[in-house]
């Protein structure tokens, strides 16, 4: 393991971030317990769905806190001096702090998801469905295309980080884009399929058409209807190009970020 991506991993470790993702993760638990209890004819289903939407809430949130403590802190703290003076340029330097952060928050992701699994397993035993969620092979691709949203994600926040002047501009800017990413292409659908919705349902998609060439369809990358319903035909056909967009879309942003980072003055 890299030197850089230890001291990246002791640094979320000393700011206590392991007791944040244990807190997470037990609170997820106790939304899919709970949610369970809304339903009297799909308490499985209920508890999946709503667990998938509590672990996708706190991606976000918990990526940028990320980015605030490696990048922006670090920054106001002049601790980049003291790293930089080792003989490592700042490429490495950065893409080891970006990977700090993802790979804990996909350790915490799979962990979410295998939790979220238990749970579900054992609450769709004390009440058989009509329609059974899948547990099995569909659950987990549901999970690994989650995992993409998880890469375009942390390089929108990464990418923030470094332009940002503030720690709360990461946060509200990633959370922000991140509702953008994962819900315009239901609102340009919901636009196309009703004309009541606005006066000037055409005018009002032109508009917001232009984000489709800057953030990626993140919306489309949620496919947990698969293990909902128990049924691939919710799978969409354009699916690979959604992954393949969203991939791409990730090594731009962070090409940028890097390049952004290895030109800026810290001293």
């Amino acid at each position: 393991m890299s030197s850089h991506l230890s001291l990246s991993l002791l640094v979320l470790y000393k700011a206590k971030f392991g007791r944040v993702l244990l807190a997470l993760l037990a609170s997820i638990a106790f939304i899919a317990v709970l949610s369970a209890q809304f339903s009297g004819r799909q308490p499985a289903t209920v508890s999946l769905d709503v667990g998938l939407s509590a672990i996708k809430i706190m991606i976000p949130i918990l990526f940028a806190l990320f980015c605030q403590e490696l990048i922006v802190k670090e920054s106001e703290r002049k601790s980049f001096l003291q790293s930089l003076a080792y003989p490592h340029d700042r490429i490495n330097f950065f893409i080891n702090r970006w990977l700090a952060g993802l790979l804990t928050v996909l350790v915490f992701y799979f962990s979410a998801a295998l939790l979220l699994l238990i749970i579900v397993y054992f609450i769709s035993l004390g009440y058989s469905q009509a329609t059974p969620v899948s547990l099995d092979g569909k659950y987990w691709v549901v999970v690994a295309f989650g995992a993409i949203d998880i890469l375009a994600v942390s390089t929108i926040a990464t990418l923030l980080a470094v332009v940002a002047q503030s720690p709360g501009f990461v946060l509200i800017g990633t959370i922000g884009l991140t509702i953008v990413g994962r819900s315009y292409s239901a609102v340009l659908q919901l636009l196309s399929g009703d004309n009541l919705v606005v006066d000037d349902p055409e005018q009002y998609s032109s508009g917001l058409g232009w984000v489709t060439y800057i953030i990626p369809d993140l919306g489309a990358l949620d496919i947990r209807q698969i293990a909902l319903y128990n049924d691939w035909s919710f799978l969409s056909s354009g699916l690979l190009h959604i992954s393949v967009t969203s991939v791409v879309f990730s090594v731009v942003a962070m090409s940028l970020a890097t390049l952004l980072f290895n030109n800026r003055s810290i001293a």
